[in-house]
């Protein structure tokens, strides 16, 4: 292929191409394809791909809201893909066991946990849709003698 790529005229670039196409496979080919000789190193990222598009799915529906961007997934991160990876390995029944055995309680206090992970970002956001408004609550607490620590 590479002798057949024209090197001048209209084609010179296509040649050019080709050669530096060549070149680098020359130099890199053999590093680049490790995903072809080790097992453990899978050939494609569909499983992947896959994986956190179920994992959006999942958070669109629990929350009713079509995009997953500054939420819970991205509030929560790594803890929640953890969650998601174990629920996918049990069976239902196996879930719905567990779930039976937690308590009220342990429910009430893990979704407090979350309430408090997640009310920097939800601060965040609400500052950026109304600004004025946070900084009329800023300045009113300050005039009040309040530390604007608590903002």
């Amino acid at each position: 292929m590479q002798d057949a790529a024209p090197r001048c005229g209209l084609g010179a670039a296509t040649g050019e191409f080709v050669d530096h196409l060549a070149g680098v496979a020359e130099r890199y080919g053999r590093q680049l394809f490790h995903c072809y000789d080790d097992p453990r190193i899978p050939s494609t990222t569909n499983n992947l791909e896959g994986f956190f598009g179920v994992s959006k799915h999942h958070i669109r529906r629990a929350t009713g809201a079509a995009s997953t961007s500054n939420g819970v997934a991205q509030n929560l991160g790594a803890d929640y893909l953890e969650a998601l990876v174990f629920s996918r390995r049990q069976t239902r029944t196996s879930v719905l066991e567990a779930l039976n055995r937690l308590s009220t309680g342990a429910y009430s206090i893990a979704r407090n946990q979350i309430e408090i992970n997640e009310q920097p970002a939800r601060l965040r956001r609400s500052r950026r849709r109304d600004p004025v408004r946070h900084l009329e609550d800023l300045l009113a607490r300050w005039h009040d003698g309040e530390s604007p620590d608590h903002a």
